[in-house]
């Protein structure tokens, strides 16, 4: 599987899980190459078709796949909430966050105890998707190199 320092996730209804996952259970996932998809709330069924499907602990699915230069992250929850995305680098976790808004904490482990250099900054709240909007999206992309629909952006 391929690397992708770039992450996008689409989230359609977000959820928070409680499974503790260890490095030593991980294991890899061959990851689909598939055309991007939208970051609007949905996971359309033709957009995902191709992606990896495994379903989640409790009911729900998360879906992957990449296009060559971002990995999709989809999740599809049994009811409405928010999520974490853990991106693990050598000694470093960045956690993701979407919910209302979008946000990134940083820990870095030193012995065994992870400390936080970075706490939650809280961007991102925009609902709509206007061409502002989406502009508002691309920058934040960018600028931070993974992008989510916060919980209040659904297009319908």
């Amino acid at each position: 599987m391929q690397f992708f320092s770039k992450l996008v996730l689409s989230l359609f209804m977000l959820v928070g899980t409680n499974t503790a996952f260890s490095q030593t259970e991980a294991q890899v996932l061959q990851v689909p190459q598939a055309n991007a998809a939208s970051i609007d709330g949905k996971l359309g069924e033709d957009e995902w078709k191709n992606a990896l499907k495994q379903e989640l602990e409790g009911g729900g699915e998360l879906r992957l796949q990449h296009d060559g230069n971002f990995l999709y992250i989809g999740v599809r929850g049994m009811s409405r909430g928010w999520c974490h995305v853990y991106v693990i680098d050598n000694d470093t976790v960045f956690a993701h966050h979407a919910s209302a808004a979008l946000g990134t904490a940083t820990y870095l482990q030193k012995g065994e105890l992870w400390q936080p250099q970075q706490k939650f900054v809280w961007e991102l709240r925009e609902r709509t998707f206007t061409p502002q909007a989406e502009a508002t999206r691309a920058a934040y992309l960018k600028s931070k190199g993974w992008l989510a629909n916060n919980g209040n952006a659904r297009r319908d």
